[in-house]
């Protein structure tokens, strides 16, 4: 039969028609197109996969790639007690090694979509219809406030921890509401150690846990109360080795850096993060890679809150309330209730974003069914959403193209302390003509601007580094770097001395001297201030002779009178700058 008869055009519309009809064709069309959107939205980053030099990635895969074997692994080689995370890791570098591509992003994207199909399978388990599971987990797929974990190398933990807790969460849901099996029983601990493994901010899962058999009346079944007794021993083993972890090693790794803030100081911050989580997930065109305390969107966000948790209590069953609200609460409480040092961060949505779609779904429902809106306008409400989510994910993609543009929009978007900080910071590691010296300059003015005392060892260190990156700048003619560091408006030891040496390579003699002289007068000429004591004696020497100035005479006796004077330094130097100067044009 030929396709261009009209039996058989008849035939392919028949077909069409009852493929249309087709529960698993529609969902696998819907699937499709949504991984799709899914790639779209992250694909300019799995084509660069950028890692980040200023951002946890550098120091996550740089002990990896340095392993000769999977069997030289050992804990405490990265930053955190995660070795599912480095195995994770340490796979993306195996396979890149053998295909030469880099595939970190790729395998977050992946991970990313595993967890959106376990969340439908969630959902069809909760008793949610087909439109309602796709419209929810296509919601949450293109939600910008995700690009934040999926767009971030170091964020694989966090991925990881979700897939594992939401398996778990799945198979306990099939334990409660069907026939309770040991087989789904006793792989309940393995996927909660598999997250524990991953990062621990799932550890309040077991109570959850117990609290939804309760709920159930299903605690007394065996095969339900232990396999949750094995993850609460295995949440108690879990904590305990974190806190000894993060009180010894960690502080080691990290230079005494604390993982987290006293509570007791902090009790302030916790309602304002809550008001910022939630901001972030109703609102998600404002978001970065830091966020500030004491803002305006925390305090919004606080009351949305405060009014969407009154509507979940007031409007939906007990029993949904009760489970949907403890499930958001639980992992959030790890981190609002050991208040880290970052304040917020989008990574931890993810397992409470489930819950706040599944009791928004709910709260939808109830309007739906009270006042009945035409099917076509909620739908084209849902779309409109859809697109405006997967737009504002797109360009939330940009961002994380590199630490430029990730500082950069926290910079302009949660302007504080820390920010500015970081935004110098990765302004000044930009090597070549691309370095602009003015506006990390202008930064560095800004953060001196706060009112901060734990920021002035920051503004100190930046403006060393500003200077010195100023110095051996080869994309500016001497001159250039000259005006640059003399205008700068710190007064700076190492700014002094740095002048000097460019007006000493410049043969400007006299204006060399004085700048090493005031450079001394700003450490009240202690020779035990300043670094390379014998160079700095040495260009003092040179350029007394050649202006017939001895004004540095005590400075250098000093100097040499103190121990540790290295007098082969200081010769060594002598002769070095003496060649320098005969050279420079």
């Amino acid at each position: 039969m030929r396709c261009g008869t009209p039996s058989a055009r008849e035939d392919w519309r028949r077909r069409l028609s009852a493929l249309g009809r087709s529960p698993r064709a529609i969902a696998a069309l819907w699937g499709g197109a949504l991984s799709a959107l899914v790639v779209a939205i992250h694909g300019p980053l799995i084509a660069r996969d950028p890692i980040l030099q200023q951002w946890d990635d550098v120091d996550l895969l740089r002990p990896l790639r340095d392993l000769p074997s999977l069997a030289a692994y050992r804990l405490h080689l990265t930053p955190d007690l995660q070795p599912l995370r480095d195995l994770s890791f340490y796979a993306d570098i195996a396979v890149s090694r053998v295909l030469g591509v880099s595939i970190f992003h790729l395998h977050n994207v992946a991970l990313w979509l595993a967890i959106l199909a376990v969340v439908g399978s969630l959902l069809a388990e909760l008793s949610l219809d087909r439109a309602e599971r796709r419209w929810t987990v296509a919601l949450l797929a293109v939600h910008p406030v995700f690009v934040n974990t999926v767009g971030w190398i170091a964020a694989r933990k966090h991925l990881l921890a979700a897939l594992f807790i939401l398996l778990a969460t799945l198979l306990l849901l099939r334990q409660l509401q069907r026939e309770a099996s040991w087989r789904r029983g006793l792989a309940l601990p393995v996927l909660f150690a598999c997250a524990l493994l991953a990062q621990p901010i799932g550890v309040l899962w077991p109570l959850w846990g117990g609290l939804a058999a309760v709920v159930h009346r299903r605690w007394r079944a065996p095969a339900v109360a232990v396999p949750l007794a094995i993850c609460g021993a295995l949440a108690v083993a879990g904590a305990a080795l974190n806190l000894h972890y993060y009180l010894g090693r960690y502080h080691t790794l990290e230079g005494n850096a604390p993982k987290t803030l006293p509570l007791v100081d902090n009790l302030a911050l916790i309602p304002q993060m809550y008001g910022r989580y939630f901001l972030d997930l109703t609102f998600p065109f404002e978001l970065a890679a830091v966020y500030r305390a004491f803002s305006v969107g925390n305090l919004v966000g606080a009351v949305l809150f405060v009014v969407w948790v009154f509507l979940v209590v007031r409007l939906l069953a007990p029993r949904i309330a009760l489970l949907g609200l403890a499930f958001f609460l639980f992992p959030l409480a790890v981190v609002t209730f050991n208040v880290t040092p970052l304040f917020v961060s989008d990574t931890y949505l993810l397992l409470p974003a489930f819950a706040a779609a599944l009791l928004t779904q709910q709260l939808v429902r109830r309007a739906r069914e009270r006042w009945n809106p035409p099917r076509l306008l909620a739908q084209t409400v849902a779309a409109v959403v859809l697109v405006a989510l997967a737009a504002g994910a797109a360009l939330q993609a940009r961002a994380w193209r590199g630490d430029v543009d990730l500082w950069r929009q926290a910079y302009q978007r949660e302007r504080d302390p820390s920010s500015i900080e970081k935004y110098a910071s990765v302004l000044l590691a930009v090597e070549g003509a691309a370095f602009d010296p003015v506006a990390a300059r202008e930064l560095i003015y800004e953060l001196a601007t706060w009112d901060d005392p734990r920021k002035k060892p920051a503004v100190f260190g930046l403006a060393s580094r500003w200077l010195l990156r100023v110095r051996r700048d080869s994309a500016r003619d001497r001159a250039s770097r000259i005006e640059l560091i003399r205008d700068f408006a710190f007064p700076h030891s190492l700014k002094q001395r740095l002048l000097g040496e460019l007006l000493f390579e410049q043969l400007d003699f006299g204006a060399a001297y004085q700048a090493f002289l005031d450079g001394l007068g700003l450490v009240a000429g202690d020779p035990g201030r300043v670094a390379a004591v014998e160079e700095i004696a040495a260009y003092l020497d040179l350029l007394g002779e050649r202006t017939g100035e001895s004004r540095h005479a005590s400075f250098v006796a000093t100097a040499r009178a103190r121990a540790g004077w290295d007098e082969e330094s200081y010769r060594s130097a002598r002769a070095r700058l003496a060649e320098l100067a005969a050279a420079t044009p």
